[in-house]
């Protein structure tokens, strides 16, 4: 990792000067372009994390990052997963998807109708307590926040979803997908 080059994305210029100040020391991170859309080069991987929520559209954006990657990248997203979770919560901080089956099958036709050279890895959800607990604080109770108390609760849960988040139960909070690029 200490070789490695890492080249950071974001559009937002209070979070842009964040980022900057954080790695200002570290001369293998860059700042890159402010929209993912500009950005161009070659990469090895490229790792998105509670993003493509807030991209109205997100298969563009896996469009544009397949021809980023070399042969055998990876593209990775951790998202929020399945429809039925979304709440008022997620659309005040501008969500417009959670990602459940029918992205899966989107992903897939999108890869095979353009032809993409991506492979799908995994596709595999995680966080089942924090699930059930999203489904019954912020979709069924309407809470608009995420609570202090919330937090240390899940923090205390930790090993029970290590434990659960090994066996894959098929459902969770969060999802992660893998995707790869065809050598």
């Amino acid at each position: 990792v200490n070789d490695s080059e890492f080249e950071l994305v974001e559009p937002v210029e209070g979070l842009r000067r964040v980022l900057a100040e954080r790695f200002a020391d570290r001369p293998n991170v860059q700042l890159g372009a402010k929209d993912f859309f500009d950005a161009s080069g070659e990469y090895d991987c490229i790792y998105s994390t509670n993003v493509l929520e807030h991209v109205p559209d997100y298969l563009s954006f896996i469009s544009h990052g397949a021809g980023l990657l070399v042969p055998g990248g990876h593209f990775v997203a951790l998202v929020p997963s399945h429809a039925w979770l979304m709440s008022g919560f997620d659309e005040a901080i501008g969500h417009y998807r959670r990602f459940g089956g029918r992205e899966a099958r989107e992903v897939r036709a999108r890869i095979s109708q353009e032809e993409l050279p991506l492979d799908v890895v995994q596709w595999r959800h995680f966080n089942p307590i924090g699930a059930l607990g999203w489904l019954v604080k912020m979709r069924l109770m309407g809470q608009m926040e995420v609570r202090p108390g919330d937090v240390r609760m899940n923090e205390m849960l930790m090993p029970v979803h290590r434990m659960l988040d090994r066996i894959n139960v098929g459902f969770g909070q969060s999802l992660c997908f893998v995707l790869r690029r065809r050598v």
